[in-house]
């Protein structure tokens, strides 16, 4: 059992806000319940100033001692509110987020207790205080299919996870639940305490010695219908109890809608004694008067019903799991007199055995030392919770003394593909990173270890904060994911903070992303205010015939009246990742067709400081065998030839059709050679924009008859479009540098080590093997893959591309660049 040396109590004048989401569950009144409200005793009589969060919907009456004992705040939410879709509960979370920071920073909370960081509504990490959550099992995990069996219920608990990993320091309900979060999640077990829940005072009197009933006496059981509980075995075992006439079985379901579900799905046994929902008194009543406590329940992060047998000096029927075995543990003399285990996953009962147990006097010893053992902890538990929440405000001060930057940007998962060069930086990072969003997938980020994620919401609270200071990078183009960072950009930034500039084309995305968001107001007077007199004509006039203002007459856009001003007025420093070889594309492209190239901000392009693309180290054993796997599964020999396409399928500026219709060619005429056998495969991977484009390159492969050669993905995991892009000999990413463009996908196969074919005007080439020619693209094409065919000429070509990768695009380097860090 765990306890702890009393230490002097730092903690008088200090506030804890205890979040209080239980008391309007379904859970107010039991284990949990209960456990939020020991919890709370416990930090008070540590010395601490408690204050209970309470939400709408809430269970507790206006008598509840809570009410006259402790300071009470009010969250407008609804923790069971369940219609909602996930844009919406993510909407509410970063509400709620931002809330919650507020009010903690409002009245100067010193720690904040995340009771239930599984229930709803969910929220964001916290950057106003310490936080310390609890952990109460791992079930879910366990059997997902019958507990994780929604995306919104998936979604939800991913959220509880995270909060959790994220959290400065962990309460958990038992030891065996700390074991897990160390397996689990990777915690260290020096970020763990376990304070384990209380019995009811009733259960404390003195032990009678034990005697054998009157008769045969009965075996009482709490039974619940969840997978957790073992409905199945349990009432199997109850049901060979009952048939054998060894014993009178007295059951009861924890609720109305569990006693129904066992009732509909197990075959309950003949002769039990079945009652629904009763009360404290009544349940003691039962347990008191039982000569057997049964408790079969496979998974529990406590068990309560466990540990009040063992108080009363119950007989005790129970599954040998590890959560069992730690409740008793304690009780090491007479325990074959006090407990009949039987194996969780064999569930048979040996009757003849159970009867000679039955029969066996109980040595008092045993139940004596398990009181003793939890008498002593709960003795102990206020300077466990006191030391709790010391280590967490350490852990607080010692990841803020370790960040490295503040990132806006998007998460994968919106509609954003700088969202995949947010977490390249974030992989990259030597210390910690303060990462704020307003759309996209939080669980393709959040389990990073160097990583809370926080709202965009809370982003001016922030830099009015003590972590004012980090230095700030705002990465994003225009999207609707991104639209927030432009305005925090123009109202927060501070001097020193960084504008990651993607492309050139600025002026259109904010005029089309202000236009989207109902901002038009912001545009015309606050973004372009400064403009002269012409230019605001201009834009007034573009306005006046747009679609979206005028359903009678619309002429064609006037194009960007509007300069980079706004964005040079601000105080931050631009870099930008276009090489001079891009820049230099551009002005070529323009010489070649005039009006082509879009820059609006070509007069303040002299002041950005190039830094180029980095990425994170992509390679390692698991993409590697991952990508060897794809070859297989799709039937690619080890010598045939794989050209991989990555990312959104359109033609727009990338010229997959000339790329695809070259491939075909060189497919098709590869097949034809007597001499050489091997294969030319074209793996198409990623979301299909263009319809007519992909059926277009479809109807290609099929006309040559090679429609199998082509092979379209579309992966939502990193992982997995690491291991498209590995799996292929090389892959081929062009660019019309209309606009200034990178390639996310350029760097990854990089760093993956896989050659990648550029066009000359790209302005990426980098290994004179792999660019192509751009007046003979097929041509150059079918020299690229003769190449590829060479194992000599491909190794050497995949040093070339990892070699390049190490010297111009490593991530770390990259970043610390950006920041201007040594």
């Amino acid at each position: 059992m765990v306890s702890m040396a009393s230490s002097p109590n730092q903690s008088a004048s200090k506030r804890v806000l205890v979040d209080g989401r239980v008391y309007s569950s379904g859970a107010f009144d039991r284990g949990m319940g209960r456990y939020v409200t020991h919890l709370i005793e416990q930090i008070e009589k540590a010395g601490y100033q408690v204050t209970i969060l309470l939400y709408r919907d809430c269970y507790l009456t206006p008598d509840s001692p809570l009410f006259s004992r402790y300071g009470v705040r009010f969250a407008n939410y609804s923790p069971e509110d369940s219609n909602q879709d996930l844009a919406n509960r993510s909407k509410r979370m970063h509400e709620f987020t931002a809330y919650l920071s507020a009010l903690l920073e409002a009245e100067g909370f010193d720690s904040y207790v995340d009771a239930t960081p599984f229930l709803g509504p969910a929220r964001l990490d916290i950057f106003s205080c310490p936080v310390t959550a609890v952990c109460y099992d791992f079930i879910p995990l366990r059997y997902p299919d019958s507990y994780l069996n929604h995306e919104l219920v998936k979604t939800e608990y991913y959220n509880g996870l995270a909060r959790l990993s994220k959290a400065d320091h962990i309460v958990c309900i038992s030891e065996t639940v700390r074991d897990e979060a160390i397996r689990y999640l990777g915690i260290h077990s020096e970020s763990i305490s376990v304070v384990c829940p209380s019995l009811e005072e009733r259960y404390f009197s003195p032990i009678a010695a034990y005697a054998p009933s009157v008769g045969q006496g009965y075996l009482f059981a709490i039974l619940g219908s969840h997978k957790s509980k073992n409905p199945k075995g349990s009432v199997e075992i109850y049901g060979q109890l009952l048939r054998s006439r060894v014993i009178d079985v007295r059951l009861n379901a924890p609720k109305q809608d569990q006693f129904d579900a066992l009732f509909q799905n197990q075959k309950v046994p003949a002769g039990a004694q079945f009652t629904v929902s009763v009360t404290d008194e009544e349940k003691f009543e039962q347990q008191s008067g039982a000569k057997v406590i049964g408790h079969l329940s496979l998974e529990e992060g406590f068990g309560i019903p466990l540990l009040e047998a063992a108080f009363l000096g119950k007989k005790i029927l129970a599954l040998d799991t590890p959560i069992n075995r730690e409740l008793l543990k304690a009780g090491t003399e007479g325990r074959d007199s006090a407990v009949f285990w039987l194996p969780p996953r064999n569930q048979v009962l040996n009757i003849q055995a159970f009867l000679q147990f039955l029969e066996m006097p109980v040595d008092p010893q045993f139940h004596e030392s398990i009181r003793n053992a939890f008498i002593t902890h709960w003795a102990a538990s206020s300077d466990i919770a006191a030391d709790a929440l010391g280590k967490a405000a350490v852990a607080f001060k010692t990841w803020w003394e370790k960040a490295q930057a503040k990132i806006f940007s998007s998460i994968p998962g919106s509609s954003c593909g700088v969202a995949d060069y947010s977490v390249a930086y974030t992989r990259s990072a030597t210390g910690n990173i303060a990462f704020f969003y307003s759309e996209g997938q939080q669980q393709n980020i959040s389990h990073l270890r160097n990583v809370r994620v926080f709202t965009y919401l809370d982003f001016k609270r922030f830099t009015r904060s003590k972590h004012a200071k980090l230095k700030g990078l705002f990465n994003f183009a225009f999207s609707s994911a991104l639209n927030p960072g432009i305005e925090l950009m123009r109202t927060s930034s501070q001097s020193g903070d960084v504008l990651l500039i993607h492309e050139r084309r600025y002026f259109d995305g904010l005029r089309a992303m202000q236009l989207a968001t109902g901002q038009v107001e912001s545009l015309l007077l606050d973004i372009t205010g400064n403009e002269p007199d012409e230019n605001r004509t201009k834009l007034a006039i573009d306005c006046v015939f747009r679609p979206e203002f005028n359903s009678r007459n619309q002429i064609a856009k006037l194009g960007a009246p509007i300069s980079s001003g706004w964005l040079s007025e601000l105080p931050i420093r631009a870099v930008s990742h276009l090489s001079p070889a891009v820049v230099e594309q551009m002005r070529l492209q323009e010489t070649v067709m005039p009006g082509s190239v879009i820059n609006d901000l070509q007069a303040i392009e002299e002041t950005f400081e190039f830094v180029p693309l980095g990425i994170d180290d992509r390679r390692n054993p698991a993409v590697d065998r991952a990508s060897r796997l794809l070859r297989v599964q799709r039937g690619v020999q080890m010598d045939d030839i794989v050209v991989g396409h990555h990312g959104l399928i359109l033609n727009d500026l990338k010229r997959l059709w000339d790329v695809a219709s070259a491939i075909v060619a060189a497919a098709s005429q590869r097949e034809k050679l007597a001499a050489d056998n091997r294969r030319i495969f074209f793996f198409l991977v990623g979301k299909v924009i263009d319809t007519e484009l992909f059926e277009r390159i479809q109807l290609a492969f099929a006309g040559v008859g090679l429609g199998g050669r082509l092979i379209h993905s579309n992966p939502a995991y990193e992982d997995d479009f690491d291991a498209e892009i590995a799996a292929c000999d090389a892959v081929a990413c062009f660019r019309t540098q209309t606009r200034g463009q990178l390639s996310h996908v350029f760097v990854r196969a990089l760093s993956l080590g896989t050659p990648v074919l550029v066009n000359e005007r790209s302005g990426y080439g980098y290994d004179p093997r792999t660019t192509i020619r751009e007046d003979d693209v097929t041509n150059g094409i079918f020299a690229a893959l003769d190449r590829l065919a060479d194992p000599g000429q491909l190794a050497d070509m995949r040093k070339s591309a990892r070699q390049h990768y190490e010297s111009h695009h490593r991530g770390d380097a990259s970043l610390k660049k950006i920041l201007r860090e040594s």
